[in-house]
């Protein structure tokens, strides 16, 4: 499913979103209340750029209205993995993302992650991980690494590493496997998820 699909979906009429280098910004309506929605979508890396293009979403919205509701529309493939990216500090302009976010919360807004496709490591770190309350969709796919990352990282065997996929939900990538660990409040359908958010805020 594509983000468009999604909040037609979820929200009472065409959402006034902008798409700038796989990030969307914009606001949306859901039974009289009002979101803030930002995310990474099309399956994209996350980079500089949109790091810091979010991160200005997120600080002029709070400047608006310390309190408003902010949903993270989540699809992404994972930090960008470049060497360019790295040079000019990924980490920082990713901390500074989470930093904005914290600061919101801190002031009294509600935050709400939903994924919706692919949601890897730093990416998924820097964005909806921050989020009060994280749900998912059962098409997303999530993960801090897939197994045969992790085995090429740390030595450990693929199969090893299957095995223990079997029995232990830390090892295991997919939504559900989130779920278990309290990290993903639950995995719903798409009209389930603005009510179940409403709900949240009261």
């Amino acid at each position: 499913m594509n983000y468009q699909e999604l909040v037609q979906q979820l929200f009472d009429k065409a959402p006034d979103l902008t798409e700038f280098e796989n990030t969307i910004t914009g606001e949306a309506v859901y039974k009289d209340q009002q979101f803030a929605v930002l995310g990474v979508v099309n399956g994209a890396f996350l980079d500089n750029s949109m790091s810091q293009h979010l991160a200005k979403f997120v600080l002029a919205k709070i400047n608006d209205n310390p309190k408003v509701n902010f949903l993270i529309l989540v699809d992404t493939a994972g930090q960008q993995v470049t060497r360019h990216a790295e040079m000019i500090g990924l980490n920082r302009y990713f901390a500074h993302l989470i930093k904005t976010l914290h600061f919101a919360r801190a002031n009294g807004a509600k935050v709400f992650g939903l994924v919706y496709g692919k949601a890897l490591g730093g990416a998924f770190i820097a964005t909806a991980l921050n989020a009060e309350k994280i749900y998912a969709l059962e098409s997303a796919q999530i993960a801090v690494m897939w197994l045969e990352a992790m085995s090429r990282v740390t030595k450990i065997p693929l199969e090893k590493l299957q095995a223990l996929s079997k029995t232990s939900a830390i090892f295991s990538p997919g939504a559900e496997n989130f779920v278990k660990l309290g990290a993903v409040e639950a995995i719903l359908a798409p009209e389930k998820i603005m009510p179940q958010i409403i709900e949240d805020l009261n």
